[in-house]
């Protein structure tokens, strides 16, 4: 009744044979109730039980069971523990697989994968702070271990740690030691224009250029550091190369929009307008809209237009001008038309800017008979 060669002679004969998993879990578990430290049944038994959690999820809490009985009977055996671990793992089973590999870990200074696997787990547990001293520890043991994932994860642990100066110097290390990994280059610039250092992005930004011309969203990329400059005659020429290359056309637009916005609200407010800086804002929410036409940029076309009509017929006047008379007859036109066009998305504001718009066009109109001698004169 307590014979265990027995038992694993039968065991081993429905090895040969196939016998389905649960027959030799039935047979294994025999010799185990006899002799609980049994290798060759522990063995079969977790190889059983990992085979069915494949296909059946309530059959992982045996194989993990298993499979710490196993680890409790050969302690030292390092493969066997980072099996027991990763098994864990691949359950879910995180609190169970720390202090596990913690102590793997102790066991077997700088062994490269115990370490590596430590890692993973921090990862997966979101211990952020802890993982982070891990991942430097696990490459000064295994320097192969510092790939372009390893450094793209260490970015995302500093970055989940609130360290974003250190996530930018983690890129910086991988992108110097992989200087043709365009991705790594690009979390580069993006790190260095949210920590501020404009330069550094567009240094970087320009690397990524060299490697892959047509690395995706390069060139909104670049046009957000022309945007941290305010650099908008380079934001203007990057968006339009960014359109040409395929790339979001909304987004483009609404890169340019806030600044030309902005620039609107300060001129509504300058006592000392200029028709120049009037036509400059004018022409960035003409470009806004050259890119990705919307109600906004056109509206808002046709509000510059208006602002803009006091100094431009000021002037007119002062120098009985009929240029400046036609310039802004034809701008007040093209305003009343956007604002048919795009007043429904503006029901607020359309009527006040339409009454505005018709009032200067009758001014515009008189000019124009008095400075303009012919229908052909300037």
């Amino acid at each position: 009744p307590n014979a265990v060669f027995a038992r694993v002679c039968l065991l081993e004969i429905a090895i040969v044979q196939k016998s389905p998993d649960a027959e030799l879990i039935k047979v294994a578990e025999e010799i185990l109730a006899i002799a609980p430290e049994n290798d060759r049944a522990l063995e079969v038994v977790v190889d059983a039980y990992g085979r069915m959690a494949q296909t059946d999820k309530s059959y992982e809490e045996k194989y993990i069971a298993a499979l710490g009985k196993l680890r409790a009977a050969d302690p030292t055996n390092t493969s066997l523990q980072l099996s027991v671990v990763r098994a864990m793992a691949a359950a879910g089973q995180f609190d169970k697989a720390r202090p596990i590999i913690d102590d793997l870990v102790k066991q077997n200074p700088g062994d490269p994968e115990a370490i590596k696997l430590q890692f993973a787990i921090y990862r997966a547990m979101n211990d952020w702070k802890a993982a982070i001293p891990i991942a430097e520890e696990m490459i000064k043991h295994d320097t192969a271990a510092a790939d372009t994932l390893f450094y793209q994860q260490l970015v995302a642990a500093y970055l989940s740690d609130s360290q974003p100066q250190k996530a930018q110097e983690a890129a910086a290390r991988g992108a110097a030691k992989f200087q043709n990994n365009a991705t790594l280059w690009i979390t580069v610039a993006q790190l260095a224009r949210s920590n501020g250092q404009i330069p550094q992005a567009l240094e970087a930004i320009n690397k990524v250029a060299a490697i892959n011309p047509k690395f995706p969203g390069l060139m909104l990329q670049k046009a957000a550091i022309f945007s941290e400059q305010d650099n908008l005659d380079s934001l203007r020429v990057t968006l339009r190369a960014a359109v040409d290359a395929g790339e979001d056309k909304a987004t483009a637009a609404g890169m340019i929009l806030p600044k030309a916005n902005n620039l609107l609200q300060a001129y509504q407010k300058d006592s000392a307008k200029t028709v120049e800086g009037g036509e400059r804002i004018l022409a960035l929410f003409a470009y806004a809209d050259s890119l990705n036409p919307t109600p906004t940029s056109g509206f808002l076309q046709a509000v510059t237009i208006v602002v803009m009509g006091q100094p431009l017929l000021t002037r007119a006047a002062a120098n009985k001008s009929c240029e400046d008379s036609r310039r802004m007859n034809d701008l007040l036109i093209n305003a009343q038309q956007l604002i048919q066009k795009h007043g429904r998305e503006f029901a607020q504001n359309a009527g006040p800017v339409m009454q505005g718009a018709m009032q200067m066009q009758g001014y515009a109109d008189q000019y124009m008979k008095a400075f303009c001698k012919s229908p052909t004169s300037r």
